[in-house]
């Protein structure tokens, strides 16, 4: 799939407010909780990993059969990391690109702002884990546990 998921930016992200402060600097990787990130890191370089967790952290990437000049990845990272990027892992390969954090870096969701987003506005998973800063599948475990619609 040669567009990554749809947009890499959100046009408009709800101002979340986490409850905790920032876990380590800002732009910090925690690459030692993501294999994939830390091999990223090895054959494409610093700045590609950080690209890819800014515009697809939380999110599964499938990476194109073959690179075009405008494809979502070229434009993301740039054509030699993307060249980089395709050789090491395969054409067509699916990766899942972490929020960088790692696990229980103390931030809370507002689980009731991700839920209206999601029935009023329509929001995708994708979305709203771009905007929220975590996983889409945690976006999906807290939609499933909420209740009901009125």
């Amino acid at each position: 799939m040669d567009d990554i998921q749809g947009a890499l930016r959100i046009p408009h992200s709800p101002s979340v407010d986490t409850g905790a402060p920032p876990s380590g600097p800002p732009g910090a990787i925690d690459y030692a909780a993501s294999p994939t990130l830390a091999a990223i890191r090895t054959v494409a370089g610093e700045a590609a990993a950080l690209q890819l967790v800014a515009g697809c952290g939380g999110t599964w990437v499938h990476l194109p059969m073959r690179l075009a000049p405008d494809a979502a990845l070229v434009r993301l990272v740039g054509a030699d990391a993307a060249a980089r990027i395709l050789a090491h892992f395969g054409a067509g390969a699916r990766l899942c690109i972490p929020t960088g954090r790692g696990h229980g870096h103390g931030r809370r969701l507002d689980h009731r702002e991700m839920v209206r987003l999601k029935r009023e506005e329509g929001w995708s998973a994708r979305r709203l884990a771009q905007a929220f800063g975590c996983s889409d599948r945690q976006v999906w475990k807290i939609l499933a546990a909420a209740p009901p619609a009125p």
